[in-house]
């Protein structure tokens, strides 16, 4: 597990990083300096009012806690981790880039060890654009193929970067929309490596 965790502690770039930057400037495609405001947007609008299809997983009643068995676990060499993302959309009138930065925080005996991996993607509706180039997206839903490639993203680098017998905490959305089968299948290869999510 240490060669795990020191292996931590670093910055990827996508593999197709350089090349899709690349390939804008190639064929001339500028992007604004700002980004557009764009939020990760997986609201529960799939789902009724009713609560038809939420179900209890354990009986609601008070549970009593004892810290010093949270006490106990911590000086067992517990592993904590902690994951988020940064987004920044950029428009133009040939289509739409997008840049994640995933980011998990490890904290470590006697300090915190940061893991980014960074991705660029270019998505249009001109098949012309993305016949020129395997780097371009052609996309007729770029805010809908923009979340599954974040989605996969996210599965890849979370399940790469956290070590097994640890706790993992993950800001963003358990269901909703696009995301709940990404997330279900994020959250059971990570018990599969005995990660709580």
């Amino acid at each position: 597990m240490n060669q795990k965790i020191n292996s931590l502690n670093k910055l990827v770039l996508h593999p197709q990083f350089n090349e899709t930057i690349n390939e804008l400037n190639r064929l001339n495609i500028k992007l604004p300096r700002h980004p557009t405001d764009i939020e990760m947007n997986f609201r529960l609008e799939i789902f009724p009012d009713n609560g038809e299809f939420v179900t209890t997983i354990e009986e609601i009643k008070n549970y009593n806690l004892d810290s010093k068995k949270g006490e106990t676990l911590s000086k067992n060499n517990l592993v904590i981790s902690a994951y988020d993302e940064s987004l920044n959309k950029f428009s133009s009138l040939e289509g739409s880039a997008v840049l994640i930065s995933h980011s998990q925080v490890l904290h470590h005996t006697n300090d915190y060890l940061p893991s980014n991996f960074l991705t660029f993607y270019f998505y249009t509706r001109s098949k012309a654009y993305a016949e020129k180039s395997k780097f371009i997206k052609y996309s007729k839903e770029a805010e809908t193929d923009s979340k599954k490639d974040y989605a996969k993203d996210r599965t890849d680098f979370i399940v790469n970067n956290t070590p097994k017998n640890s706790i993992i905490f993950i800001d963003g959305p358990l269901i909703g929309k696009q995301m709940s089968s990404y997330t279900i299948e994020l959250n059971d290869k990570l018990l599969k490596n005995d990660i709580i999510p």
